[in-house]
């Protein structure tokens, strides 16, 4: 086996699963090994592209976000951090008192319980839990979800923060909660216009899929 047949091999689809791939790669370096001594040049350079090898299989086999799914999250959230809301506090109050409240002024960034003379914040909320849109923002951006479920749940994190801090009826509560709402509408959204797209355009053609 060698890199060439390998290649030759991926360019004719010959190859069912990423596992096959990795066993024929794996395999050039055994019979390298095998047949030149220990501290050879052929020996040494297997281990050295093995090395290599494996640090970057890990990392494209890594679990992540695909790309498309990825950038559709990306522009929710950076739509939610610049988004301007009306939100009504409290919310049974008659005649409601409606309140304009720049959404991501509450959640742009980390809590800092200095600068907002709340001492006790995290006595409440372990520094581990803290979670703001910037935060969730630089963790996509990044590559640290590996699910879209993943980053919802950071979501849902964060308004659970808020609330249970200041309580649901509080002024920040009560943004929490339409910060919540108008996130899961925006994912709605996104899904709606995949799925009219994909009938637009018809399904695409299935390519063998390597894991």
């Amino acid at each position: 086996m060698d890199f060439g047949t390998i290649n030759q091999r991926l360019n004719q689809n010959k190859y069912e699963t990423m596992e096959d791939f990795k066993e024929d790669v794996m395999l050039v370096f055994r019979n390298c090994r095998q047949f030149n001594p220990p501290g050879t040049f052929p020996y040494v350079c297997a281990n050295n592209v093995e090395a290599v090898f494996v640090k970057e299989w890990t990392r494209a086999t890594e679990k992540r976000l695909e790309w498309g799914e990825k950038r559709s999250l990306q522009g929710i959230i950076s739509q939610l951090i610049k988004e301007d809301m009306w939100v009504s506090i409290p919310p049974l109050s008659t005649p409601p008192l409606i309140v304009y409240t720049l959404s991501s002024f509450v959640f742009r960034v980390p809590v800092d319980p200095v600068l907002l003379q709340i001492p006790t914040y995290f006595d409440v909320i372990p520094k581990k839990d803290a979670r703001d849109l910037s935060t969730i923002k630089q963790k996509l951006d990044t590559d640290k979800y590996d699910s879209a479920d993943a980053l919802k749940a950071d979501i849902d994190l964060m308004i659970h923060n808020a609330t249970l801090f200041n309580g649901v009826d509080s002024e920040v509560g009560q943004v929490a909660v339409a910060v919540k709402k108008r996130f899961y509408e925006l994912l709605s959204i996104s899904k709606s216009k995949k799925r009219k797209e994909a009938e637009t355009n018809g399904q695409p053609t299935k390519k063998l899929k390597l894991k």
